[in-house]
C-alpha cells in the first residue's frame, strides 16, 4: 500500500511535469505565430517598409500585389489614431502570452517588444509633439536620400517607384497639415530657416535634380528594351515634376508661412508637458528606462574620467596635443576599398567571422552630399538581400586620407554598421525581431565603439595620440549631451548655454556657438543614442576585463554584444554577465 501511494504521488508529478512541459511548448508555439503574423502585417501595410526588408516577400507569406503603394500612412488625427489603437491591440495581444511558458531566447525577444509597444503607447499621450521635419533627420531629408538609394530589382519596381513619388505631394501635405496645427496648439519647435533652404535648393535644381537622375539611372540598369525604358523614366519624370517638386515648393510656402506665427526657440521644457516628454525622448534614444537626472550622472561621470584621461596622456607626450589640430595628420589610404579592406583585415582575431561580406561603396548624392552635414550612412538591406550591400560616403568629406573619413568608414563599414548587420542577419533570429525590434542606442552605440576600436589599427600613429583623439572627441560629446539636457529639460537659454560651455573649458566663436545651439534646440536627444550608447558598452567592456583579467579577450567580448543584438541594455548587460560567467 506504502509502495502504491508512492507511485501515485510519482505519477502525479510526472503528468504534472508533462502538462507543464506541454503548455511551455504550446506557449512557444502561440509567440512564434504571433512574431510571425506581426511581421507579415507589418510588411503587408507598409510598401515602403516591405520593399526595404524583403526582396521576396512571398517567403514571408506576403502577395505584394496586396499591398498598397504608397508612402504609408498619414499624419492627420484619424490615422494616428488608428496607429494608436493598433499599438494597444497589439500590447493586450502580446500579454496574453505567458511569458514563463516561453523558452529563454523568446522571453529576451518577449521583453524588447514589450518595450517598444509601451514606449510607442506612452508616446501616444504625447500626440502632436512631434516634429516631422527636424533639421537633422526631418522628412524634407529623409525623401530625397530613400528615393536616390531605391532599389529598382524588376519592371514591376519601376512602375511602383513611379507611384510613389506621385504620393509625394499628398504624403507631404498631410505632414505640413500637422505642422500648422502644432503651431496652432503652441507646439511648433523647428529650426524653419534650414528648412526652407534646403527644401529651396530642391525646388531650384527642378528635373536637373540628382536624386531623378539617380532614380531614372536605376530603372535604365534593368535593361529593358528601348521603349520600355523610354516609357517608364518619362513618366517617373512627369511624377517627380507634378508631385515631387511642388510639395518641396508647398515645404517653402508653409514654413515660411510659420515664421511669422508662433515657433518655440528655447527647449522642450518651455512646452506644455514638454520635460515628461522628453523623459520619454531619453528612454527611446538611450536603451534604458534610466531617467534624465540618472542619464545626466552617467555622462557627467563619464566626462570627469574623459577628461582626466585626457589631461594623463597630454602630460604623457604634450607633441599628441598638438597632432589633435594638426590638419595634415594623415592616414596611408588612396581609396575607401583599400581603406575598407584594411579594416576588414585588422579586426580579424578580435571580431567574430561573417564571411566574405560582397559590398559597393558609392558617393552620397551629390544634392544630399551638398546640402546637409551627413558624412556616410550604411543603407539597411534586405533580410534576403542576393544585392552587394551599399555604403555611401560624402566625397566632401575633405581629403581621403584625413582620420575623419578613416574613422567615418570604420563606423558605417568595418567593423560597424555593414559588419554589424552582416552578423545579425546571420543569426537565427526571427524576421520580427532582426528587423524591425531595432534599438539606436544599441547600434549606433555599437558603431562609435566600433570606429574607436578601429583607431588602434592605424600603427603609423602613437598609440597616445589615438587614445588621446578618443578621449577629446568623448569630452566634447558628454558636453553636447549634457547641454541638450540643459536645454530641454532645465530649460537653459542661449547665454546660460554659453556659460556651461565656458566652465568646461570650452571656447566657440559667436558663430559657430550659435549653430550648435540651434542644432541641439531643434533635435532633442539627437547624439544621445550614439555616445550614451557608447558609454553603455563601454562600461560593459571595463565590467568584464576587470572581472576576467588575463582571461578576457576582444573576441569573446565583441561576440557577445553582437549576439545580444539591438536590444536594450538591460538584455545586453545579462549577456555580457553570462561571457563574465562562463570565461571566468
Amino acid at each position: 500500500m506504502q509502495m502504491r501511494q508512492r507511485a501515485c504521488a510519482l505519477g502525479l508529478a510526472l503528468a504534472a511535469l508533462f502538462v507543464f512541459a506541454s503548455c511551455g511548448r504550446n506557449e512557444n508555439q502561440r509567440f512564434d505565430e504571433f512574431l510571425e503574423a506581426q511581421f507579415r502585417e507589418t510588411l503587408e501595410s507598409d510598401y515602403v517598409t516591405m520593399h526595404i526588408l524583403t526582396e521576396d516577400p512571398s517567403a514571408y507569406g506576403v502577395d505584394r500585389a496586396d499591398v498598397p503603394v504608397n508612402l504609408g500612412a498619414r499624419y492627420d488625427e484619424e490615422s494616428r489614431a488608428d496607429s494608436a489603437e493598433e499599438t494597444g491591440e497589439t500590447l493586450d495581444e502580446l500579454m496574453s502570452i505567458r511569458r514563463e511558458g516561453l523558452s529563454e531566447d523568446r522571453q529576451e525577444t518577449y521583453d524588447l517588444l514589450l518595450r517598444q509597444l509601451t514606449l510607442s503607447e506612452e508616446a501616444a499621450a504625447f500626440d502632436g509633439m512631434a516634429p516631422v521635419f527636424d533639421s537633422m533627420s526631418g522628412l524634407h531629408y529623409q525623401l530625397p536620400t530613400m528615393f536616390a538609394d531605391w532599389l529598382v530589382r524588376s519592371e514591376q519596381d519601376a512602375e511602383d517607384l513611379i507611384l510613389l513619388v506621385e504620393d509625394v505631394q499628398p504624403y507631404v501635405q498631410s505632414a505640413l497639415d500637422y505642422t500648422v496645427q502644432q503651431q496652432q496648439d503652441g507646439l511648433l519647435m523647428l529650426d524653419l530657416d534650414s528648412v526652407i533652404e534646403y527644401s529651396a535648393g530642391i525646388v531650384e535644381a527642378g528635373t536637373d535634380s540628382a536624386v531623378l537622375d539617380s532614380m531614372c539611372a536605376s530603372i535604365k540598369a534593368l535593361g529593358l528594351d528601348e521603349a520600355k525604358t523610354q516609357d517608364l523614366t518619362q513618366r517617373l519624370t512627369q511624377a517627380f515634376e507634378t508631385s515631387f517638386l511642388p510639395a518641396y515648393q508647398a515645404i517653402c510656402d508653409t514654413m515660411t508661412q510659420l515664421k511669422a506665427g508662433q515657433n518655440n526657440e528655447l527647449g522642450l521644457s518651455a512646452l506644455v508637458n514638454g520635460r515628461e516628454y522628453y523623459s520619454l525622448l531619453m528612454k527611446q534614444s538611450t536603451g534604458s528606462d534610466k531617467s534624465v537626472d540618472e542619464i545626466r550622472a552617467l555622462m557627467e561621470q563619464a566626462f570627469q574620467e574623459h577628461a582626466l584621461r585626457m589631461q594623463s596622456l597630454a602630460m604623457k607626450d604634450p607633441s599628441a596635443v598638438e597632432q589633435l589640430f594638426d590638419p595634415s595628420l594623415s592616414t596611408p589610404y588612396t581609396s575607401y576599398e583599400e581603406m575598407l579592406e584594411s579594416l576588414r583585415k585588422n579586426m580579424s582575431g578580435e571580431f567574430p567571422d561573417v564571411g566574405d561580406l560582397d559590398y559597393v561603396i558609392f558617393d552620397i548624392n551629390e544634392e544630399i552630399a551638398s546640402d546637409t552635414g551627413v558624412a556616410a550612412y550604411f543603407n539597411v538591406p534586405a533580410l534576403d538581400v542576393s544585392t552587394p550591400y551599399q555604403l555611401r560616403v560624402n566625397p566632401n568629406l575633405g581629403d581621403i586620407a584625413s582620420l575623419d573619413v578613416y574613422s567615418t568608414v570604420a563606423h558605417e563599414g568595418f567593423p560597424g554598421h555593414m559588419y554589424q548587420y552582416a552578423y545579425w542577419y546571420g543569426t537565427e533570429q526571427p524576421p520580427l525581431r532582426k528587423a524591425l525590434l531595432d534599438e539606436a542606442a544599441y547600434t549606433e552605440g555599437y558603431a562609435v565603439y566600433a570606429q574607436y576600436e578601429a583607431m588602434e589599427y592605424l600603427d603609423d600613429l602613437s598609440t597616445t595620440f589615438t587614445d588621446l583623439r578618443r578621449e577629446y572627441d568623448l569630452v566634447t560629446y558628454c558636453g553636447l549631451i549634457l547641454t541638450d539636457i540643459g536645454i530641454h529639460y532645465d530649460g537653459w537659454n542661449m547665454d546660460e548655454t554659453r556659460e556651461f560651455w565656458d566652465s568646461i573649458g570650452f571656447s566657440m566663436d559667436d558663430g559657430t556657438f550659435a549653430l550648435q545651439y540651434r542644432q541641439l534646440q531643434a533635435n532633442p536627444c539627437a547624439f544621445e543614442p550614439y555616445y550614451v550608447g557608447y558609454e553603455e558598452i563601454r562600461a560593459l567592456k571595463e565590467e568584464a576585463q576587470d572581472a576576467l583579467g588575463d582571461s578576457f579577450t576582444d573576441l569573446g567580448f565583441n561576440t557577445t554584444l553582437l549576439e545580444s543584438g539591438p536590444a536594450s541594455f538591460d538584455v545586453v548587460e545579462r549577456h555580457i554577465e553570462g561571457y563574465i560567467k562562463s570565461a571566468a
